[in-house]
């Protein structure tokens, strides 16, 4: 916990005598672990399930009063939808301000903010509908409108409810392992500390309060052990309960994240690993205690990962899912056409009766494939309303009345085409939500590499200047030296796709080239100016590119009304799109950055024109017009590929030379 006061003394002063300063009221920051922040957002929304139910049950209740009524009633849900709306948006802001790594809680709060944006536009829609009810007797078009948008609101609090459900148990029992995780690493740091008095010594020969501690320790390494045997454990009975029910994406993706932790820990002997430490750790065998405990928290990690792989899993197995039921929605819109065309063309109808009940029997398959899954219910609606138009069709063919099944069949095709459409909107949507994952993944990527880089020049600076190195200090240098190689090859990596006409290309080549002279240099023990100078510029770089890809970050998933759609994209080939990994605007961005932090350079070598080397400065001054000179190209590359992307080209070089040659 930190206690933030602040003291403040007015202007006043009279005859020499001024007021004594003021201390302000305390401001108490309490500075907690991401899985404490987790569970503490979890508690808030699962505050909102129990809220979800009896708003249902409200809702449900609400359609069968007298108009008047309902109206009144409606009002008052759709208040209280509208603050439980707010009740995300806040937990979805305190994730965005705390830059909190949760996929699972993120997708819970975009998904249910978006539901209930939808109840609440529903249950106002509902409101007007009522209060233009002409009367209670027989139903009216507006009646009609308000019953309907009323079931609208109870479905999506009961996709809301469904939804917190399926989330529960997975973030809770990924909450668990991350504090066993958190206590595995308390412990190994408790048994360290115990090295200097007792590593190579015999138990017996240890002082009393010194075996008490290494026994508390083993107690409490083996009550862990058993608690992450009791885990797995758990997570293997919710996979198996996950797999078998419903056949939602969600529920199958949680089911297989899952079950690849268990098969992890029960292969690699997670609760054997770390009993044996708690055996090690009582007979004083201190270093193969730490070295159990340092891999029983890499699998930890392991599992861990294959949990947080859970979105990614249930957006691939949707994508695989929306481009079958996009399929075969065209294969019957293609029959429901053909189906029209033997229909204007023929006298007799009563052999177009077996085709379309075949037709209407496979869109009705389709559409309870469709319903089966919370994410395509939308397209589910449409062609079950296609089905109940083709019902028609056929009880007009069965009487003769051909244009009224003519009618009925255009209308089917126009749901089967609609429902078509919701499914590219959706494909279109997940395809950037995955960009987007991907985006960000690559943005958590550079913020790490640029706080390892800051840790490999903080030591740099410790033995600059190198001198005559002593063998440890050589060693140390060494190990910086790898540190800084490693910092180069996992950018490398990173970069592996990227244009190197782009921004970001030039941005890794520079990293690169800076990195590897780094590294070079301190291999070789030169001790050649600008040394950490140019480390702090390859942590500015990675730093720049984070900040840069932070900028296509959704700034709240709950939030109603359209996303901007300005911005375009330059992907890694500078190609635009809502798709594109790094965007123009990220690009745009990150010129900026990269501007700035040569102007600071700029300044800063003036500022020293005195005191710096000639040699050095004339150097600095060079490399400084070299990586502006560059900057200027890149951003005209930059220019000119979003002019062709928009159609507004400028005209040649030499129009434009001619044109600034003119008086």
């Amino acid at each position: 916990t930190v206690e933030l006061t602040a003291n403040a003394q007015d202007v006043f002063e009279l005859d020499g005598r001024r007021h004594e300063p003021v201390r302000s009221s305390p401001r108490v920051l309490r500075i907690v672990d991401p899985g404490e922040l987790v569970g503490q957002l979890r508690l808030e929304l699962g505050a909102l399930r129990t809220r979800a139910m009896r708003l249902n049950s409200r809702q449900r209740a609400v359609a069968s009063q007298n108009p008047d009524a309902g109206q009144r009633q409606q009002r008052r849900i759709t208040a209280d939808l509208g603050q439980q709306q707010q009740v995300v948006a806040a937990v979805g802001r305190r994730m965005v301000r705390n830059r909190l790594e949760a996929p699972s809680l993120n997708r819970l709060v975009g998904k249910g903010g978006e539901l209930l944006v939808a109840a609440l536009a529903a249950s106002q829609r509902a409101v007007d509908a009522l209060g233009s009810v002409s009367g209670q007797g027989e139903p009216n078009a507006a009646r009609s409108e308000a019953l309907a948008r009323q079931d609208q609101v109870a479905s999506a609090l009961e996709a809301l409810i469904d939804l917190l459900d399926q989330q529960k148990d997975v973030l809770t029992l990924q909450l668990k392992l991350k504090r066993i995780e958190q206590d595995q690493r308390q412990l190994a740091a408790s048994a360290r500390s115990l090295l200097p008095v007792a590593a190579g010594r015999d138990r017996d020969s240890l002082d009393e309060p010194t075996r008490d501690r290494l026994d508390a320790l083993a107690d409490s390494q083996d009550a862990l052990s058993q608690q992450a045997g009791g885990l797995v454990d758990q997570m293997q009975a919710a996979a198996g309960a996950l797999s078998q029910g419903r056949h939602q994406a969600s529920d199958q993706a949680a089911a297989t994240s899952l079950s690849e932790a268990v098969a992890l820990a029960l292969r690699q002997g997670l609760e054997g690993l770390m009993g044996q430490s708690a055996v090690q750790l009582r007979q004083n065998q201190l270093a193969q205690a730490g070295q159990g405990q340092q891999a029983s928290l890499e699998l930890i990690a392991g599992m861990l990962k294959e949990l947080d792989a859970q979105e990614g899993r249930r957006l691939e197995m949707l994508r695989r899912q929306m481009a079958d039921l996009a399929e075969s929605i065209r294969t019957l819109v293609r029959q429901q056409k053909r189906h029209l065309d033997h229909l204007a063309e023929a006298e007799a109808l009563a052999g177009l009766i077996a085709p379309l009940t075949q037709l209407r029997i496979n869109t009705f398959a389709v559409a309870r494939t469709a319903a089966g899954q919370t994410d395509l219910a939308a397209a589910g609606g449409h062609l079950e309303q296609a089905a109940s138009h083709q019902a028609q069709a056929l009880t007009a063919l069965g009487q003769s009345r051909k244009p009224a099944a003519v009618d009925e069949e255009r209308t089917a095709l126009g749901e089967l085409m609609a429902a078509g459409h919701v499914v590219d909107q959706q494909q279109q949507q997940l395809q950037a939500d995955q960009t987007e994952r991907q985006r960000d993944a690559l943005r958590r990527a550079y913020e790490k590499l640029a706080f390892q880089q800051r840790a490999v020049r903080g030591r740099t600076a410790k033995l600059v200047p190198f001198g005559e190195l002593a063998r440890r200090r050589r060693l140390a240098l060494l190990m910086v030296a790898n540190e800084q190689a490693d910092v180069r090859v996992a950018t490398a990596q990173l970069g592996q796709d990227l244009d190197p006409t782009t921004l970001f290309g030039h941005a890794h080549e520079r990293i690169d080239r800076l990195a590897a002279a780094a590294a070079a240099q301190m291999r070789a023990g030169i001790d050649a100016a600008g040394l950490v100078v140019r480390q702090e510029q390859v942590a500015t770089y990675l730093h720049e590119m984070a900040e840069a890809l932070a900028v296509d970050r959704k700034p709240e998933p709950f939030t109603s009304g359209a996303e901007g759609q300005g911005g375009g994209g330059g992907g890694s080939g500078g190609s635009a799109g809502a798709d594109a990994l790094v965007s123009a605007l990220a690009e745009l961005k990150l010129l900026r950055g990269l501007q700035q932090k040569i102007y600071q350079r700029t300044r800063r070598l003036d500022q020293a024109r005195l005191e710096s080397d000639p040699d050095d400065r004339r150097a600095q001054i060079g490399a400084l017009a070299d990586e502006q000179r560059a900057l200027f190209d890149l951003g005209q590359q930059l220019l000119e590929r979003q002019e062709q992307l928009t159609g507004t080209g400028r005209p040649p070089e030499s129009d434009r030379a001619g044109k600034e040659q003119d008086p």
